[in-house]
């Protein structure tokens, strides 16, 4: 299956299943993201679950150029601008939330602030980035109203399945929360993602666990991410104090890494993204050089599973017919 025109059971040739791709099929053509910044905070930082937020965590970096001291329809004004002139075919733009904890706050507030998000014409839909520990069931049943006419989704982080490392990391909250969580919003027909980081472990022995207990979840996509030392985190003085309890990868380990993930992870499962890239002004670790990007290291993976035989759902489809 080296071949680049092999078909795999998602429909095209790639070794994995894009999210991406199933986006574009379900619209005719690709989605665009327009980060926005709502101006809420989180509960863990406030001091309502914890303070000093997730030890990996710099918000800061997750916030667009654009979206700095300006109202909301201002950032959608200048994302647009930006996104037109470098993404021209776009089918459908979103507004995406992904800074800090975008359902904490009152429900008005929540409420008022999506409605005139997609008041908005060119705006087909929205992207929220949440706490699992921050939804509950009339919120949920109004994003539910609101994915009968719009694209909705709510990416949860989870990060990790280990209750241990939540603890360790500052999460704030556990795994069970976060299935109840992803079972309670996949239970009202909403596009339904989640987020896990791997290296928040000194150890990767505990992979194969965790992909299973990924497996169990009902997601309509997933993202990967590697640890990155972030600055201004609390992580960052344990690194520069040698404190251990994570793992930093190398470019080369990082690519046998995740393909393993990819292999175990089921099949149908899309994958909107397995590898993270922070502005190089925020990232203190890996350095893995300016000039290999996100795409060009999406490309060199694709490129290692072609070579070798390996696609998604490959081991994952070896186990289930045992």
């Amino acid at each position: 299956m080296n071949d680049s025109h092999v078909i795999y059971h998602w429909g095209d040739n790639l070794p994995y299943n894009s999210a991406v791709e199933r986006l574009k099929e379900r619209y005719g053509g690709r989605l665009q993201k327009i980060s926005l910044a709502t101006g809420f905070t989180c509960p863990n930082r406030d001091g309502r679950v914890g303070r000093g937020g997730c030890s990996f965590c710099n918000n800061e970096s997750f916030v667009p150029f654009y979206a700095h001291g300006k109202d909301i329809n201002h950032q959608i004004d200048e994302g647009l601008k930006f996104l037109r002139e470098r993404y021209p075919r776009t089918a459908l733009f979103l507004g995406y939330f992904q800074a800090y904890t975008n359902t904490y706050g009152t429900f008005e507030d929540i409420k008022r602030l999506y409605l005139q998000v997609l008041s908005r014409p060119e705006i087909g839909g929205i992207v929220i980035g949440t706490r699992p520990d921050c939804v509950d069931e009339r919120l949920l049943d109004f994003f539910s109203q609101l994915s009968r006419e719009y694209f909705v989704s709510i990416e949860y982080g989870v990060e990790s399945t280990s209750d241990e490392v939540l603890r360790r990391v500052n999460r704030g909250h556990d795994y069970a929360t976060a299935v109840r969580a992803i079972e309670m919003t996949h239970s009202r027909g909403i596009h339904t993602a989640a987020h896990f980081m791997w290296g928040l472990e000194d150890s990767l022995e505990n992979m194969p666990k965790e992909v299973d207990e990924i497996n169990r979840l009902p997601l309509d996509s997933i993202k990967f991410h590697q640890l990155q030392i972030i600055r201004g985190t609390a992580l960052e003085k344990d690194w520069e104090e040698d404190r251990g309890g994570y793992h930093i990868f190398s470019i080369e380990e990082y690519t046998h890494f995740i393909i393993d993930v990819l292999e175990r992870l089921r099949p149908d499962l899309p994958v909107e993204r397995f590898i993270s890239e922070t502005p190089p002004r925020y990232r203190r670790s890996p350095l893995w050089g300016t000039d290999l990007r996100v795409p060009q290291m999406r490309e060199a993976i694709i490129r290692k599973m072609r070579e070798e035989k390996r696609w998604q759902g490959r081991i994952f489809s070896l186990n289930s017919h045992r």
